[in-house]
């Protein structure tokens, strides 16, 4: 028995039933979504697809929506539904755990299959994908469909043109994920048209422009679509829209180019010290290899296997370029967003492979963890009041950032001790790496258990203080019918709780409206708002309160009814 759960485990389905069950156990206690406009975005979109109505426009990407959308068409229980992204997420990461690995075998044919096991699990415990599979972000569907692009085209060999059409169409549906899915359709577009005319073939022209059109259809024709059945009430929420404009106008002084160059350092740093290095050790070692083989570039470039490693260097450095630039146009940051990487991560993973099955030198390492205490110092000392918002760090946004978890055990969040731990790490692993000191690599697994831990205590203390939700939500689904309209405070302040309940009543009226308006409105539904009006009209009074946030629910009762005594909903 215990022979035949080896063999299991070590064949090509074992990796994807071990990501999917750690994923699903290790997140199930999630009990629904924070209030992140992100996530909120993208799950009001899904339950749009899925049919209900939902007021709540946002310019998120609606591709990731869509992937998760089955879980609004099964059940029209929430706490199932939420159930059901959950395992959705969990099985688009086990997807690519099996296409990392699948990708892996296939350029590295000489690799001991049990080495290549051990690489895809290295791979697939970077701290960032678990978080991430507890939390409704696009990150889960956009890296499943970003590794299948790729997969198809190593399966295409740049000669298959069945297999060369479909990765034009996954890169093309990358856009629809997020935005960053164009980084993708330009470099294969730019790929495709040099493949064009080396082997002088039509077909890698248009599968070029295959991708470009889809990604842009999303813009022209979806995106408006979305905007036109959500929208109602609800002002179109940009996120994205003015980031070009924004930028150009900013580029014009020095200070935007100082800023966005000590931003790629701070980026560099994360993507340093949250892989131990490797990601750096796989580019290098990609990058010397078209350098080193100069008059055999051509070749190289026809080689699929190589295209895919190149490829996957080049995405990692223009999130890294693009990041810096965007955010260096923004004014004051956050402290997370020096060292930002959920965007990073969107592209990350091959290159985590790519650098662990490369050649590792230990002086390497050591130059590499100097470099990164160095960085982490000149953090310190250029970040202050002016440039610099130390109130709030959102750490979802760097969570493969694992010194951040050890340094919490000394209560202190800072870039140069984030840095000083990171390049210790980044030096000990390089020693580790040479073959007398490779077994103590499962060392590894005590700073990114630390990291796990970490990510999910967080994620819990963003929904104990911000996206716990009371028995209102169901005093209202038992009281109401979908039909009714329910009114919501537009007082800014209340972004956040209104974010949370378009969730939690998707498929009701509900609007953002001011208390007048809702009684010209005649909606039938109930008003929710944190401040009682000067005067309420006969029939109207204060039936509800949410105890944690004082939140009040004001109902329509009847004229001349009896004083009713408001419910505290807990």
């Amino acid at each position: 028995m215990f022979i035949k759960l080896r063999q299991f485990i070590t064949s090509r389905y074992g990796i994807p039933v071990i990501v999917f069950t750690t994923y699903l156990l290790l997140n199930h206690g999630i009990t629904g979504p924070a209030y992140l406009s992100d996530e909120i975005g993208y799950l009001d979109k899904a339950a749009t697809i899925a049919g209900s109505l939902v007021h709540l426009s946002t310019s998120w990407f609606g591709g990731y929506s869509l992937m998760i959308s089955p879980a609004f068409m099964l059940s029209a229980n929430i706490h199932i539904e939420w159930l059901m992204v959950l395992i959705l997420n969990a099985l688009m990461w086990a997807g690519s755990a099996a296409l990392l690995q699948y990708m892996l075998r296939t350029i590295y044919p000489k690799t001991e299959p049990r080495t290549i096991w051990f690489v895809t699990i290295g791979t697939m415990a970077y701290p960032s994908w678990l978080s991430m599979s507890g939390y409704a972000f696009s990150t889960s569907g956009f890296v499943l469909v970003f590794l299948a692009a790729l997969a198809t085209l190593l399966k295409s060999k740049l000669t298959n043109r069945g297999w060369l059409i479909i990765a034009g169409l996954l890169s093309g549906y990358l856009c629809w994920i997020h935005p960053l899915g164009f980084l993708l359709v330009g470099l294969l577009g730019l790929l495709f048209i040099f493949q064009s005319v080396l082997r002088k073939k039509l077909i890698y022209s248009i599968v070029a422009v295959l991708g470009a059109l889809i990604g842009i259809s999303y813009l022209l024709v979806i995106e408006p679509i979305f905007e036109h059945i959500m929208s109602g009430s609800i002002t179109n929420d940009v996120h994205y829209t003015n980031t070009l404009t924004t930028l150009l106008s900013a580029a014009t002084g020095i200070h935007f180019w100082l800023q966005a160059g000590l931003l790629l350092l701070g980026l560099l740093l994360f993507v340093i010290v949250a892989t131990f290095g490797t990601a750096l050790y796989g580019a290098t070692t990609i990058i010397s290899q078209l350098f080193k083989h100069k008059d055999q570039w051509k070749a190289q470039l026809l080689d699929v296997n190589f295209v895919i490693k190149i490829l996957s260097v080049l995405l990692v450095i223009l999130v890294l370029f693009s990041t810096a630039l965007s955010f260096a146009a923004s004014g004051q940051l956050r402290i997370d967003q020096w060292v930002y990487g959920r965007y990073t991560d969107m592209y990350l993973l091959p290159l985590i492979a790519f650098g662990l099955l490369a050649t590792w030198r230990f002086k390497q390492a050591l130059i590499a963890a100097g470099a990164v205490i160095i960085t982490g110092i000149i953090l310190s000392l250029a970040t202050n009041a002016q440039n610099t918002s130390f109130v709030y760090d959102n750490k979802v946004n760097i969570q493969g950032l694992w010194p951040m978890f050890v340094a919490s055990v000394f209560h202190v969040d800072y870039y140069w001790l984030w840095a000083i731990l990171g390049g210790i790490g980044i030096a000990i692993v390089g020693l580790m790496g040479t073959k007398k000191y490779k077994p103590f690599l499962l060392l590894l697994f005590i700073p990114i258990t630390l990291a796990d831990v970490g990510n999910y205590l967080y994620h819990h203390t963003v929904i104990n203080q911000h996206s716990t939700v009371s028995s209102l939500y169901q005093d209202i689904k038992n009281s109401y019918k979908e039909t009714d309209c329910i009114g919501f405070t537009p007082v800014p302040d209340s972004n956040e709780r209104f974010n949370l309940y378009s969730y939690y009543l998707h498929g009701y009226d509900i609007r953002q409206i001011s208390f007048a308006q809702w009684l010209r409105d005649n909606c039938s539904g109930p008003y929710l708002t944190y401040t009682l009006p000067p005067s309420l009209p006969d029939g109207v009074q204060v039936t509800g309160q949410e105890v944690s946030t004082k939140l009040l629910l004001i109902s329509h009762v009847g004229t001349g009814s009896a004083t009713v005594t408001p419910t505290l909903f807990r």
